[in-house]
């Protein structure tokens, strides 16, 4: 299984635990009544162990470290749940190439009508376009050195 598949199966994962526990947990039932009010899939013991795992201390603390780190977030993307591993595959199979990280960027900040979703973007888009444009043209400018613009903005690439 590859990268994409793997982070895909546990992003599922992840979501349906967080779903399940918010739609059955009802915090005005006692512990017992929520035991008993579970999803008819899951059996009464691992539904037990799960309430119990969401009612511990450090799980709470975690919850809402998380919630706090979301809130912080500056950029946004256009790619929903998936992954950039998994929309590079996507991408690279439907143009049959293999695309670069400024290209991927590009493409998950820009809208269906092909504007981008916030003025940095535009900005830092602008220079990935224009590197993707010298890169078609000559092929030795794809090693491009640590003081380039696509490394200082999107940072150093590692294999």
């Amino acid at each position: 299984m590859n990268k994409a598949k793997k982070e895909h199966a546990y992003n599922m994962v992840k979501d349906t635990r967080h779903n399940l526990y918010h739609k059955f947990y009802e915090g005005t039932k006692t512990f017992e009544k929520n035991i008993k009010h579970r999803p008819s899939r899951i059996e009464e013991n691992h539904w037990k162990w799960f309430l119990e795992y969401r009612k511990k201390q450090e799980t709470k603390k975690k919850c809402k470290q998380n919630a706090l780190n979301r809130s912080k977030k500056l950029y946004i993307h256009t790619r929903g749940f998936k992954i950039l591993a998994r929309k590079k595959d996507e991408v690279e199979k439907v143009r049959e190439r293999p695309i670069g990280r400024g290209e991927l960027w590009t493409i998950t900040r820009k809208k269906k009508n092909g504007s981008y979703i916030y003025a940095d973007a535009h900005v830092i888009g602008v220079s990935n376009e224009a590197i993707a444009n010298i890169e078609t043209q000559d092929e030795s400018s794809k090693h491009l050195s640590q003081n380039d613009l696509l490394v200082q903005v999107l940072g150093k690439e590692y294999p």
